[in-house]
């Protein structure tokens, strides 16, 4: 709710889904006054602050949400899960206000997903499953893409989500325009990746050139 959190906190930042009488919405004293209790008797008890890394302190504007979140957290008793990347270099977390939003969070980092373990390919490939499920492909069998492409995709997108439905979506779309209604290896082979994927796959490709170069020869003499 980031953008409707904000825009109870500063007036003209966008709407309220919280439903705040306009009066409210553009008091000063609102994150005190309007917003906690109507938080309190909805029940809410995780708020999410997307895009965290948008958020500049170093800018009064910025610097006002900042300070109306860090009162959100001390008064409202609900779970404040903020997301972003590169959340520790952020302006929230190594700005002006780094020390006092430092004291108050844990930080926890997501690894782009693995296939090492039988079970990480299974989650693996129920998310392509997921993916696939979504498309609006009149053709496409149920499990095909991930019976297929699933080694394929995880070394094309370095397991990142993102990257994987963005490939998978550029794979459908030009099965639309064929005609075909269906994806499967050959489709994401020649599907564009985004700009991560891109790097994902030289990465990979320079790692597996590592393993399979022969070592350098003993340079040891015989005395």
């Amino acid at each position: 709710m980031t953008t409707e959190l904000f825009g109870v906190v500063l007036p003209g930042h966008g709407s309220s889904i919280i439903s705040l009488p306009q009066h409210q919405v553009l008091d000063s004293a609102c994150p005190r006054t309007g917003v906690r209790p109507r938080l309190a008797s909805l029940s809410t008890s995780l708020i999410i602050v997307d895009e965290v890394q948008n958020l500049r302190t170093r800018a009064q504007s910025g610097l006002d949400a900042a300070s109306a979140l860090k009162a959100f957290m001390d008064r409202v008793p609900a779970l404040f899960l903020f997301v972003g990347v590169d959340l520790p270099d952020s302006d929230l977390f190594a700005g002006p206000m780094s020390a006092q939003m430092q004291g108050r969070v844990t930080m926890h980092y997501l690894k782009p997903m693995s296939r090492g373990t039988q079970e990480d390919r299974d989650e693996w490939d129920s998310l392509i499953d997921l993916l696939e499920e979504s498309l609006p492909l009149m053709s496409q069998p149920a499990g095909h893409l991930s019976s297929q492409a699933s080694e394929f995709l995880h070394a094309a997108t370095g397991g990142s989500i993102g990257s994987l439905r963005t490939l998978v979506r550029m794979a459908a779309l030009g099965a639309l325009i064929d005609g075909k209604e269906t994806i499967g290896l050959r489709e994401v082979k020649t599907a564009h990746r985004d700009y991560r994927a891109e790097l994902a796959a030289k990465e990979e490709h320079l790692t597996q050139t590592r393993q399979h170069s022969p070592g350098r020869p003993d340079a040891r003499s015989s005395a």
